[in-house]
C-alpha cells in the first residue's frame, strides 16, 4: 500500500533507466490499482506494469476487490497473487489451493527467514515449487518463472538469481526508490534473463 501520484516519477525513472541501458532482465512494476492506468501511459511499453492482487471472480458482489479483467482493462499485463501479506492480513488462500499448495506456501514463508548465507533452502523450495507446477500444469509448468520473494538487495541479488530454479525476484521495499531498484537490476544484468517484479 505504497504509491501516490507523486511517486509516478520513480516509475518514469526506472523506465528511462531500462531504456537507456537495457538489462538482461524483464522488469515489471506492480503498482497500486489507482496508479496502473497512469503508470502504463508513463512507461509506454518500456517496462511492464502489473497489479498487486486480484479476485478469482470475473465480476460480482465483492466490494473493494478487483478482477483480473479490470486489471487488464487498466493496462496491467501481470498480477501478484497469494502474497504472504495478503494471506496474513486478509486470509486469502491462493484461491482454494489444494493441501499440497498450502504446504508450499507455508514453506515459502519460512524461506523468507532463511539466513543470507544458506542458499540450499532456497533451491530446495524452488525445486519443490517446480515439481508442484509440473504436477498441476504438465509441460507448461516447466516454463513458469518462479520468483524469489525474500529480501533481495544489490548485495545479494546476483547470488540468489544464479541459483537453480530461481527465475527472478519479487522486490519489496527496495523497489520504492528508482535508484535502489536500478542497483538491483544492474547487479543481476549478467544473469540469463531473470524476471524482476516490484
Amino acid at each position: 500500500m505504497n504509491g501516490l501520484t507523486a511517486q509516478l516519477g520513480e516509475v518514469e525513472a526506472i523506465a528511462a533507466s531500462v531504456t537507456a541501458k537495457p538489462p538482461l532482465a524483464d522488469v515489471l512494476i506492480c503498482t497500486t490499482a489507482t496508479l496502473i492506468a497512469r503508470a502504463v501511459q508513463i512507461v509506454a511499453g518500456r517496462i511492464g506494469i502489473g497489479g498487486q492482487d486480484c479476485h478469482s471472480a470475473i465480476a460480482g458482489a465483492f466490494t473493494g476487490d478487483i478482477s483480473a479483467e479490470m486489471l487488464k482493462d487498466a493496462g496491467a499485463s501481470s498480477v501478484i497473487v497469494g502474497h504472504s501479506e495478503r494471506r496474513r492480513a486478509h486470509g486469502t488462500t491462493g484461491y482454494h489451493l489444494h493441501r499440497r499448495d498450502a504446504i508450499t506456501a507455508q514453506r515459502r514463508q519460512r524461506i523468507v527467514r532463511v539466513r543470507r548465507s544458506d542458499r540450499r533452502q532456497i533451491v530446495q523450495m524452488h525445486t519443490h515449487i517446480r515439481h508442484c507446477l509440473e504436477a498441476r500444469l504438465g509441460a507448461e509448468g516447466k516454463a513458469v518463472r518462479i520468483l524469489y520473494g525474500g529480501s533481495v538487495k544489490p548485495s545479494n541479488a546476483r547470488e540468489i538469481l544464479a541459483l537453480p530454479e530461481v527465475g527472478g525476484a519479487l522486490i519489496g521495499n527496495a523497489s520504492l526508490k528508482a535508484t535502489d531498484l536500478e542497483d538491483i537490476i544492474r547487479a543481476v544484468s549478467r544473469q540469463a534473463e531473470p524476471s524482476m517484479a516490484a
